[in-house]
């Protein structure tokens, strides 16, 4: 059995494993990852196969976790315990697909403790599929209240999450944050890790939302697509960050992940700052093109001048008018 621990909320990275042998490569992805993935086709010498593996947290904090991308052709199989050992309660049993059937995916859900046991089982026949991936986090959550809570960002990444994670959130429920840099002239930066808030994608309409305001920049954050990249938001040169968390009376989800942290200054310039540089830029090109349309201007018409004067210069004889002398 491997031993996976999981950090409070990168708490894995993206490891890549070859299907179905049981040893990870090296973590690629770097410290951003979140992914487990299990990809590749068996060959003859990888049947009959079963791997496992345990995911812990080490600070104590329940998972949330969602396996997709599943395809695995039966009678091979992934299942998933809601503890360490295969004598806890099966919360995916034996995963699999008909070779007629489509790739599929499994809801999200969370464990009851703080360990989950994957396994993965392969018998001896020919047929494979891609195999399946598995996303994981696990994060302490954090206070809600309506008064705005102050939060000092600092060198070292901090977590943020909304009420209740990794259960679901709250109906009706408004929290209220303010991110500020523990530096004098620092910046502000968020990563979205985990994003899975009620959206309705036919009205592209957040019904539920995390807003972030920074300078004269509002943006809101909403919807729900794990294998999207990260979501994120760098403040602007003296502000702070503002997140709201609004929540309707209708539908929960199960909230967000997301890290903050100090960064030193002069980082990506904001939306006025680019605008004012693609006006000084347009402004600079269109300066040159006139300098360079009069400078030719002028070649030209010295080039003509030059022209005509040597053309006056040129002796012709039936110009030329003969006095005659009279003679007596």
């Amino acid at each position: 059995m491997m031993l996976l621990n999981l950090k409070t909320f990168n708490i894995l990275y993206a490891l890549k494993l070859l299907h179905p042998v049981c040893v990870f490569p090296n973590p690629q992805g770097g410290h951003t990852g979140h992914l487990l993935i299990m990809h590749g086709h068996r060959t003859d010498t990888q049947r009959n196969q079963t791997c496992n593996w345990l995911l812990t947290s080490k600070t104590n904090n329940r998972i949330l976790y969602h396996a997709y991308d599943i395809d695995v052709i039966c009678p091979d199989g992934v299942s998933i315990h809601d503890g360490p050992t295969e004598a806890a309660q099966q919360k995916v049993n034996n995963a699999c697909r008909d070779p007629t059937n489509s790739v599929f995916s499994q809801s999200i859900d969370t464990s009851s403790g703080t360990n989950l046991l994957l396994k993965f089982m392969s018998d001896g026949g020919t047929s494979s599929g891609k195999g399946f991936s598995l996303f994981v986090i696990s994060a302490p959550s954090s206070d809600c209240t309506e008064n705005t809570k102050i939060l000092a960002a600092t060198k070292k990444e901090k977590v943020l999450t909304s009420p209740m994670f990794p259960d679901k959130y709250q109906k009706s429920k408004t929290c209220n944050w303010m991110i500020m840099p523990e530096s004098k002239g620092s910046l502000v930066k968020l990563d979205f890790k985990f994003v899975d808030i009620d959206y309705d994608s036919s009205k592209k309409t957040c019904h539920d939302k995390v807003e972030i305001n920074y300078g004269n920049t509002t943006k809101d954050v909403c919807g729900s697509d794990i294998t999207k990249p990260v979501k994120t938001f760098t403040s602007e040169a003296g502000s702070n960050m503002t997140l709201t968390f609004i929540t309707d009376s209708i539908q929960e989800e199960n909230g967000f992940v997301m890290v903050y942290m100090e960064v030193d200054g002069m980082m990506e310039p904001s939306f006025m700052q680019k605008y004012f540089m693609i006006i000084i830029i347009v402004v600079v090109i269109v300066a040159v093109i006139i300098i360079a349309v009069v400078i030719v201007a002028v070649v030209c018409c010295c080039k003509r001048k030059k022209k005509s004067s040597k053309n006056d210069d040129v002796y012709n004889p039936e110009e030329v008018k003969l006095s005659e002398t009279p003679t007596d």
